[in-house]
């Protein structure tokens, strides 16, 4: 059986961040003593393969967040300004319907 360790190793993402996420991982001594843990907790239902992918993905989502954040935070302050494409309802917020606002 290999260790969690080997598995690390054998993962080979396309994001070089990613990559170097799970060589720290795989270089940390406490990696297999990690993964005993959360495979105690987590019990027969989660391979350490599921696992690895599970906090790949992760990584790669928390690494997205602050672009996510900027463009919903632009999205806001357009749709206040009446700029935005649509309000809750589907419409158009402009006020004015003989301007153009792009949203159509």
């Amino acid at each position: 059986m290999a260790s969690f360790r080997d598995e690390l190793q054998g993962w080979r993402p396309g994001s070089s961040a990613i990559r170097a996420h799970l060589q720290r991982w795989a270089d940390d001594e406490r990696a297999d003593e990690t993964w005993k843990a959360v495979s105690k907790a987590a019990g027969a239902n989660l391979t350490a393969s599921e696992f690895i992918q599970f906090v790949a993905r992760a990584a790669m989502a928390s690494r997205a967040l602050p672009v996510q954040l900027e463009r919903h935070k632009r999205e806001i302050a357009a749709t206040k300004n009446g700029v935005g494409p649509a309000n809750s309802r589907g419409a158009c917020v402009k006020q004015d319907p003989s301007r153009d606002c792009g949203c159509s």
